[in-house]
């Protein structure tokens, strides 16, 4: 039966394991919960985003990183995104990049948004090392605001991964359009974190059993796991629903969601 979801309704907690090479298997529990898509605004204020950290903050994550969109059109919602800030708790950051609605919104304003907050990190070309977890890369970038159905070339990402990209560690890129796994597996990335399509928010089976929405003119990855396999790695993207909505405040079988990401040794796997 078809579900409908209301702006004010709770998010799904969706839980994805993904594999570390043996030689980061120092890097086994680390956890990393993902939103994106926030919009917030009208249907997305100060209440609802707190009621959302809070949930974040019990799933003790390692690293909260927000793959953009977190405002969507109207500057006069800043504070209900930027005041809630300052209770995200993970244990060593948050990372954010810009979508496009938050180029709409305005970019700098909400860098200084960021920045004021002093409790999160904007990528923007730029990448996140911490020794608190060694081996682990996060590398950001802006969307590239091209024409939503064409397919973006990243030539900033590819000279920049092909000029620093280091196979010895495990390299995410924090990417709002999932179209960058394109050139993702290639660069050496091992795990792409990405948002923008919400999943398609109304999304409607078809009677031969496809899934039609919105989203299927962003290209073939909509929401949920995909990896690349090559002779030399599996590169793997995660695309989220969002947490919020763009349009209309519904959704149709097709949730908000929160994503905890779980690295995971090939010992570990084997346990579970």
């Amino acid at each position: 039966m078809a579900r409908w979801q209301r702006h004010h309704d709770p998010a799904e907690i969706e839980h994805v394991d993904h594999p570390l090479p043996s030689t980061l298997s120092h890097l086994d529990g680390t956890r990393i919960v993902q939103v994106s898509d926030l919009h917030v605004g009208p249907f997305f204020r100060a209440e609802t985003w707190a009621k959302h950290i809070a949930r974040i903050n019990a799933l003790e994550p390692d690293v909260v990183v927000i793959t953009g969109d977190a405002m969507d059109w109207a500057r006069r919602y800043e504070n209900d995104f930027v005041e809630p800030l300052g209770t995200l708790a993970p244990r060593v950051a948050t990372l954010a990049i810009l979508g496009n609605h938050d180029f709409y919104f305005g970019p700098r304003r909400l860098a200084r948004g960021y920045e004021r907050s002093r409790n999160v990190v904007l990528l923007r070309g730029g990448r996140f090392e911490t020794d608190a977890l060694p081996g682990l890369s996060f590398w950001g970038i802006d969307d590239p605001m091209t024409p939503l159905a064409l397919a973006s070339p990243y030539p900033a990402l590819c000279a920049w991964a092909a000029r620093e990209l280091d196979p010895g560690r495990f390299n995410v890129l924090l990417s709002h359009r999932p179209d960058a796994f394109r050139h993702a597996p290639s660069l050496g990335f091992d795990l792409q974190l990405s948002g923008h399509t919400h999943g398609g928010q109304i999304v409607v089976t078809a009677p031969w059993g496809r899934r039609v929405h919105v989203a299927s003119v962003l290209g073939p990855w909509d929401r949920g796991q995909f990896q690349h396999e090559s002779t030399q790695r599996v590169s793997r993207l995660y695309v989220s629903r969002g947490l919020g909505f763009a349009g209309v405040p519904y959704r149709l079988d097709c949730p908000t969601e929160i994503t905890v990401h779980a690295l995971r040794s090939a010992s570990a796997a084997m346990a579970r």
